[in-house]
């Protein structure tokens, strides 16, 4: 029993004078309890030169969207026609404001939330209002059809009738009254001829007076036959060809008039049996691209769902390609000009913590976002940027994220830690530490991260810059921690290429 208790005083005792001559061998220097307090100051950091592939990170809240983001619509018109079933003027909804037939309802529905393919059926809505119409109009084609085929052989008729008598008719007219006029004119003669032949004998006694009588008798007959003949071939020639020519004329007119209108009547017919064929085709939507189905709403807030009626443009569908997705980024005004089209972007959607995609910036909006309330409200604008993902995530529009555009140093800038920069009236200044004491001298920055800054007049490489609040009446400057970044700015916002 008494050797125990000396055991117990030296095991008690070792750590003590361990713990005394762990301390006598660091330095009191060492511990914050045992630090000269005439070394004490404000602390100090160098002037650097930034690596020219230093990037500082700009940290801009963001959204998942998708590059190919389709708005799918209800596209059934309202079709008329002559003797055609159609709605009233207030068939629809909202007043009679829309153009599509009343009693037009979903029969058929994709679930929402389902990937679907490219001409994929969504959606039926009922046909078979549509399909009565183009029952009504093939047959109204057919008649159509055989309208114009009448006017086309009326047509045909008539054009060979005009060259039937203008080639043929007429001049064989022409030619018989010609004909009688030359007859006639050879009557005169011959009758002439006579009467001077019996002139000459009647004082001979050959022949009678009365036959003299009878020859001139025979001559004025000859010459009322040869004028007839010239006036029937005058007035020929002045009203009769003119006057057939011109019936023939209008006939022919009359036909191409009827045949261009049944023609025109077919091509209506078909046009409208086409737009009712249409509508047939309209009522199976299709998804235009791959994605995943997301069901819309009507202007009341109605969900879409079977047997609901719908109007045209109405929003059935939206679909947003997963496999594509981008981000839409809202950059201050202070510092959207930091920001450009090509620069390098790090993502990390809420959603998926740990993971980081990398992207490029590939629009900057030269406008401002008029659509974001708060910042009318505040009177702080934002910028829209689109960042595209060079990494193929699957990700669903609308997830929050956090954009880093990596943006360039300035080219042959020097950095300082950020509360090394003091604000004096309008000038900006830092205090710098000579050989004569200390100096405060202005200098012209650049945005860089949080915690650093980039210079580019005022200072010079391997300087030394007071850190934090100072006091020119203060102490001497002492205590000078080690504040030298790295090549790169020590910063969870600043990346080196």
């Amino acid at each position: 029993m008494r050797l125990v208790t000396p055991i117990r005083l030296f095991l008690l005792a070792t750590p003590l004078v361990a713990m005394t001559g762990f301390a006598g061998i660091t330095g009191a220097d060492r511990w914050p309890w045992g630090r000269d307090r005439q070394l004490e100051g404000p602390p100090v950091a160098k002037v650097v030169r930034l690596d020219p592939q230093a990037r500082f990170g700009l940290t801009v809240p963001g959204q998942i969207k998708s590059a190919q983001y389709t708005m799918i619509e209800c596209e059934v018109e309202n079709i008329s026609g002559a003797g055609l079933p159609t709605s009233s003027a207030g068939g629809g909804r909202r007043g009679g404001r829309s153009q599509t037939p009343a009693g037009l309802t979903i029969i058929s529905l994709v679930p929402e939330g389902t990937s679907v393919r490219a001409g994929q059926v969504l959606a039926e809505i009922d046909p078979s209002r549509f399909d009565e119409i183009a029952r009504l109009l093939r047959i109204r084609v057919e008649e159509a059809r055989a309208v114009e085929a009448k006017a086309r052989f009326d047509l045909q008729a008539a054009e060979i009738a005009l060259a039937e008598y203008l080639d043929g008719v007429r001049l064989e007219t022409l030619m018989r009254l010609e004909g009688q006029v030359a007859l006639a004119k050879s009557q005169v003669q011959q009758q002439s001829d006579h009467l001077d032949w019996t002139n000459r004998i009647l004082p001979l006694g050959y022949v009678a007076l009365s036959a003299v009588r009878d020859e001139a008798i025979a001559v004025l007959n000859a010459e009322l036959t040869l004028d007839r003949a010239e006036r029937s071939l005058s007035d020929y020639r002045s009203y009769t060809e003119p006057k057939l020519t011109r019936q023939l004329e209008v006939r022919l007119e009359q036909a191409r008039a009827n045949h261009t209108f049944a023609q025109r009547r077919r091509e209506m017919d078909e046009e409208r049996l086409a737009q009712a064929e249409l509508q047939i085709e309209r009522c199976t939507i299709r998804a235009p691209h791959d994605g995943q189905l997301v069901y819309g709403s009507t202007r009341d807030g109605t969900p879409i769902r079977l047997g609901l009626e719908v109007y045209r443009r109405m929003r059935l569908f939206m679909l947003p390609d997963l496999e594509r997705p981008v981000v839409e980024a809202q950059v201050h005004q202070t510092q959207i000009w930091r920001v450009s089209e090509g620069q390098e972007a790090l993502v990390r959607v809420d959603a998926k913590p740990g993971i980081v995609l990398r992207g490029r910036v590939v629009k900057v909006s030269p406008f401002v976002d008029n659509e974001d309330q708060m910042a009318q409200f505040s009177g702080v604008m934002r910028y829209n940027i689109r960042v595209d993902l060079d990494d193929r995530e699957r990700l669903l529009p609308g997830l929050s994220a956090e954009v880093e555009i990596l943006v360039p140093a300035v080219q042959n800038a020097l950095t300082i830690p950020s509360e090394a920069l003091a604000v004096v009236g309008r000038e900006t200044v830092c205090y710098v530490v000579g050989p004569d004491g200390v100096e405060r001298r202005t200098v012209g920055v650049r945005p860089g991260s949080i915690d650093r800054l980039q210079v580019v007049e005022g200072l010079f490489e391997g300087e030394e810059v007071i850190l934090g609040p100072y006091d020119p009446a203060s102490e001497a400057v002492g205590a000078k921690p080690d504040l030298t970044p790295s090549s790169s700015p020590p910063s969870e916002e600043t990346e080196t290429a």
